[in-house]
């Protein structure tokens, strides 16, 4: 075992799937834990897999200024007039993604949109799309109050994380992000929490830790999520990790993971969904992982279409339901 972990109270779960962390993923113990991984994934849910549908609501410049997000002040990357999807426009999009098969819709605001006006799009949300579809929110922190909130809007999951070096790389605290995770679960709602967001720099160490938090806060869907580097963001030189360290991570998160059946890849491949990975996410309108425009039809021209050929190249069948009855 290396330095790095050497004084980690390691389970039975983490130091069989290690392997992942801290070796090529091509290596023979990878590619064994890696089809580990998809075996689990299939014994749990079948072969089926599913599509988060993303709505970036605004692109406005975030004070908070992240190291790897475009949308941080410092960066100058936001257009100059702050853009905002308007209710309708919003409904428009969630509409759509319902239409394509989405299982769950997720409306990602930055850290100060305010939940108040976040509640008030899901419930206009709610009333356009099938009914059964997750409505997540994707924001920044909360009180118990205020997620409480948002549940009677309609939503059902948060995603909320404790990002890789949250502190350093970000300018907000590990405690307060933690406080939001806390409101979460005392507030009955689903917590959603990836490893993210990986760049080759992150250590084996700083992943099991984030990885172990997902387990902390009962997450419901995990996984992992690369770095996208963005030109003009400070950590656009350290690059991106490849597809298949983003499968290995994925592969250790469903490895540990006993109950969560859902585990989430972005940016998604076919190795992903072949080593344990079962949703993958579509997204529209404004993004912290590219120049920002709320006008975006795709995030890289991946749509639903690219979805389902990758689901298919990797042995799994679309679902625009969680968990049916198995044939």
């Amino acid at each position: 075992m290396n330095d790095d972990l050497s004084n980690m109270n390691l389970s039975k779960e983490e130091k069989e799937a290690l392997p992942l962390l801290i070796e090529e993923p091509d290596s023979p113990a990878c590619m064994a834990l890696r089809q580990a991984a998809y075996r689990k994934a299939r014994d749990m849910d079948g072969n089926r897999a599913y599509v988060w549908g993303g709505i970036g609501v605004d692109a406005r410049p975030c004070t908070e200024s992240c190291d790897f997000c475009s949308l941080g002040e410092a960066w100058h990357l936001t257009p100059q007039k702050e853009q905002v999807l308007s209710t309708d426009e919003v409904c428009e999009r969630a509409a759509f993604l319902s239409e394509q098969g989405a299982a769950t819709i997720a409306l990602r605001t930055t850290q100060h949109f305010g939940a108040e006006r976040l509640a008030e799009l899901g419930e206009a949300v709610k009333a356009v799309i099938r009914p059964g579809i997750r409505l997540a929110c994707n924001t920044g922190e909360c009180t118990r109050a205020e997620v409480e909130r948002l549940r009677r809007a309609g939503f059902s999951v948060s995603y909320h994380v404790v990002r890789l070096r949250e502190g350093i790389d970000t300018r907000m605290s590990p405690e307060k992000r933690e406080e939001t995770l806390r409101a979460v679960n005392d507030a009955g709602m689903e917590a959603a929490f990836m490893v993210e967001p990986i760049g080759p720099e992150h250590t084996a160490r700083e992943i099991v830790e984030r990885a172990r938090l997902s387990r902390r806060y009962h997450a419901v869907v995990i996984g992992g999520m690369a770095r996208v580097p963005v030109k003009g963001t400070p950590l656009y030189p350290l690059g991106a990790i490849s597809d298949a360290r983003l499968a290995c991570v994925c592969a250790f998160t469903r490895l540990c993971d006993s109950s969560a059946k859902l585990v989430c890849a972005h940016p998604p491949s076919v190795d992903v969904l072949r080593s344990g990975a079962n949703v993958i996410v579509v997204e529209v309108a404004s993004n912290p992982r590219d120049i920002p425009a709320v006008a975006a039809n795709t995030f890289r021209g991946f749509s639903f279409n690219e979805a389902r050929a990758l689901m298919s190249d990797a042995g799994l069948s679309f679902s625009n339901e969680y968990f049916c009855s198995l044939p």
